[in-house]
C-alpha cells in the first residue's frame, strides 16, 4: 500500500531497514529540514497514509499535531487520477503514469528555461494586468484516501491538483463515509497549500490549516477552499516581483468511530467551482460519496478516490 502512496520499492525498504538514519526527503520546508527527521518518522507517517509528496510539503505545524501520536496501522489507500478535457473543460481518467509522466515532462520543461531564459513559457503569458492566455491542457488531479487503525480508526483524504493557474475560485474538499461512522469532528486537522511560480518554476509556497470543518454532515465533512483569499490569491509579490499560483494540494485527517456495523466506506472528495461563489448556493454530501452544490452556477465533481473495510 505504501508504493500506492508514492513511495518505490527502494524507498521503502530503505525506510525499514534503516529507521534511525537522517531521512533524505526533500522537504519544502526549511524548518523542517532543519529537524533532520529520520527515516522512521517518515514510514511513522506513511502509515497515516500521507502520500510522499504530502510529507515533502509538511511544516512544523502538521508535524507537530501528529508526532505524539500512537503509530497507526495502514489498512487501505485508493487513489484517483484525471486530467480536463481541453476541448471542453470536463475532467476524464487517467492513469497513474500519464499523470507523473505530466508532472515529470513540466517539471524538465522548467529545467530547460532555467538553462535558456529565452525560451518562451506558456504560463508567463499570465500576469497581475492581463488575462491568462494559456492552455490548460496540461491541468490534473489527483484524490487519495487512506484508512487507518490505532486504538482509534482514522481517514485521510488528500488532494494535488497541478496547473489549474487558469480558474481560482472558491472550491470545495473533504471526505465522505457510509452512515456506519461517526466522525469525532474535534479532531479535524489538516492544511492547504497554494505553490508559486516564477517563468523558471517553482520559487514559493503558502499554507493554511484546517481546525474543524465548514459543513458538517452525517456522511462527512467538507473545508472550502477560498482560492481568492489573501493567501491563496493568483498572484503574490514576493521579493519585489509578482509569482504566480500554479499547483494546489493538502490534506485532510479525522478520527471517527463505529456507529453501527462492521463494514463501511470512505471517500475523497472535491468539487470543482467553474464560476464565482455566491452566499446563496448551499452545499450537501448525500450518501457520503460526493459534494453537491445547489444555486446558479457551474461546477464539476470531481469522481471519488474510495476504499471499502471492516473492523
Amino acid at each position: 500500500m505504501l508504493e500506492l502512496l508514492g513511495f518505490s520499492k527502494e524507498d521503502i525498504k530503505d525506510l525499514k531497514a534503516n529507521k534511525f538514519d537522517v531521512a533524505d526527503i526533500d522537504f519544502k520546508n526549511k524548518d523542517v529540514r532543519n529537524l533532520k527527521l529520520k527515516k522512521k518518522d517518515i514510514l511513522f507517517l506513511a502509515h497515516f497514509g500521507f502520500t510522499k509528496e504530502r510529507i515533502e510539503h509538511f511544516t512544523l505545524n502538521d508535524w507537530d499535531h501528529f508526532k505524539n501520536m500512537e503509530e497507526p496501522e495502514l489498512v487501505d489507500v485508493n487513489v484517483s487520477y484525471f486530467k480536463v478535457d481541453e476541448n471542453n473543460g470536463e475532467l476524464i481518467p487517467i492513469t497513474k503514469y500519464e499523470f507523473e509522466e505530466n508532472k515529470k515532462q513540466r517539471e524538465a520543461y522548467y529545467d530547460e528555461i532555467k538553462k535558456n531564459p529565452n525560451v518562451t513559457l506558456i504560463t508567463s503569458l499570465c500576469d497581475p494586468d492581463n488575462t491568462c492566455n494559456g492552455s490548460n491542457s496540461s491541468s490534473m488531479v489527483k484524490l487519495t484516501v487512506a484508512v487507518t487503525h490505532s486504538s482509534k480508526y482514522a481517514i485521510v483524504s488528500d488532494f494535488d491538483w497541478v496547473n489549474d493557474s487558469n480558474e481560482r475560485h472558491v472550491d470545495l474538499f473533504g471526505t465522505g463515509h457510509k452512515e456506519a461512522l461517526t466522525v469525532n469532528y474535534e479532531s479535524i486537522f489538516g492544511s492547504w497549500t497554494t505553490e508559486y511560480y516564477d517563468n523558471y518554476g517553482y520559487v514559493a509556497e503558502r499554507t493554511s490549516y484546517f481546525n474543524g470543518a465548514t459543513y458538517k454532515f452525517s456522511t462527512g465533512y467538507v473545508h472550502k477552499l477560498d482560492r481568492n483569499s489573501s493567501t491563496h490569491q493568483e498572484f503574490w509579490q514576493y521579493n519585489g516581483k509578482w509569482i504566480h499560483a500554479q499547483d494546489d494540494s493538502g490534506y485532510t485527517y479525522a478520527e471517527f468511530v463505529w456507529s453501527s456495523g462492521t463494514s463501511s466506506s470512505a471517500y475523497a472528495n472535491y468539487t470543482h467551482m467553474k464560476t464565482g461563489w455566491s452566499s446563496s448556493f448551499s452545499v450537501s454530501m448525500p450518501l457520503g460519496a460526493s459534494i453537491s452544490v445547489s444555486g446558479t452556477t457551474s461546477y464539476i465533481q470531481i469522481p471519488n478516490a474510495a476504499v471499502s473495510f471492516t473492523r
